[in-house]
């Protein structure tokens, strides 16, 4: 599991909550939709997902080139895997 800080993330995100959106009250990021733009749901999705911090890293990038119609956090990461070898 990658071990990213938000300082180790190369794209601008917001960091701010929303009502019941925020993780520290819910527990959890949101559970099925990756808002990629909200650096708290996009961080722990790169940790929790991808083994190395190199990794993770290549997966942020990634992020930001996703369909815009995949929103859901499994639909984004099988698309990052199905596309991962040409990835940069």
């Amino acid at each position: 599991m990658a071990n990213l800080t938000k300082a180790n993330l190369q794209y601008d995100y917001k960091w701010s909550h929303v009502g019941d959106d925020d993780p520290k009250k819910t527990g959890n990021p949101d559970h099925v939709e990756l808002n990629r733009q909200e650096g708290y749901e996009v961080l722990p999705f790169l940790n929790k997902n991808y083994p190395t911090n190199s990794d993770a890293l290549k997966a942020e990038r990634a992020v930001h080139k996703v369909p815009g119609n995949l929103r859901t956090r499994k639909h984004i990461y099988d698309w990052i895997k199905a596309n991962w070898s040409t990835l940069a």
